[in-house]
């Protein structure tokens, strides 16, 4: 621990100003954005974002023509690619897209792969919204986009307190801890006074997402701790911790991990949110949609 007094305050205005440091949002994104905090938006709308960008066209086509969505024929049109995808999902996917090339343009320190750092959180989103495909959960229209960014705030820190950041990953690999103490959470409590999931919900906040996925993202991975109501079904933060620790168990994350785990802890965790008739369905969808996502960036 360190003998002076950590300003967790004037870390977390450190990392909140440097979000004016990121590349500006693309037009598709900001409309995106926007439309988290409002209603659905319109097929008619979504397809003219998209049809504006032409890259972002052709990976809606490869998507929605690929194997994972079981199309016979040729999808041609992003309408078209509405229709078959349904909104929502296409709006999300979409959002991760721009989400994720922003991010790759990022000059980030040494160590950081931001490759890990976009496929675990596209997995985790993927993950999250399938979940409550099958589960009554609280506010799941905003699950891909909670995890999606649940993680942000890992981002941040790397991004705007380098130092902090690099000394967070050396106490990790420190042997002066013992290892179950050895936890992120712990190292940056100890260097930070914060975790990434409050630097994460600040960010969200910054950025005027609704205050449900704000929570979410928060508590991800202490879902006891979260005001959210607890008798409607799961909630968005249980969702998320769950969709986190399941695709690190697939040895899909940010920080350098343990080699994959058996099936058997994925099922288990499915288990525990009551998913286990529906958990071959959940763990082949997500397979297919990740393949194709993750070969987008």
């Amino acid at each position: 621990m360190h003998a002076t007094t950590i300003d967790s305050a004037a870390f977390l205005e450190k990392g909140i100003q440097s979000l004016t440091q990121l590349p500006p949002f693309s037009p598709i994104l900001n409309k995106l954005m926007a439309s988290l905090a409002n209603e659905d938006v319109s097929v008619a709308e979504l397809a003219e974002w998209i049809e504006k960008d032409a890259v972002m066209t052709g990976h809606v086509m490869r998507l929605v023509n690929s194997a994972a969505f079981g199309r016979r024929g040729t999808v041609s049109g992003v309408r078209h690619a509405i229709a078959i995808l349904g909104l929502v999902k296409l709006r999300n996917t979409v959002l991760g897209i721009s989400v994720c090339r922003m991010w790759t343009q990022l000059r980030t320190p040494k160590g950081w792969s931001t490759a890990r750092f976009n496929h675990h959180s596209a997995a985790t989103g993927i993950m999250a919204d399938i979940i409550v495909q099958y589960a009554t959960a609280n506010y799941g229209e905003g699950a891909f986009v909670a995890g999606l960014l649940h993680d942000i705030g890992l981002l941040v820190i790397a991004l705007s307190l380098s130092p902090q950041y690099l000394e967070v990953q050396e106490l990790m690999n420190s042997t002066t801890l013992v290892p179950e103490f050895r936890t992120l959470e712990n190292c940056e409590l100890s260097v930070l006074g914060l975790t990434h999931a409050e630097f994460s919900a600040a960010t969200l906040l910054k950025w005027n997402l609704p205050p449900e996925i704000q929570t979410a993202v928060k508590y991800h991975h202490h879902p006891d701790d979260s005001p959210e109501d607890t008798t409607k079904g799961l909630t968005l933060s249980r969702v998320v911790h769950v969709s986190d620790l399941i695709v690190k168990k697939m040895g899909i994350a940010t920080m350098p991990e343990p080699a994959a785990a058996g099936s058997e802890e994925v099922l288990s965790l499915l288990e525990g949110l009551g998913l286990a008739a529906e958990a071959e369905k959940i763990i082949e969808g997500f397979g297919k949609e990740f393949e194709v996502l993750k070969g987008v960036f």
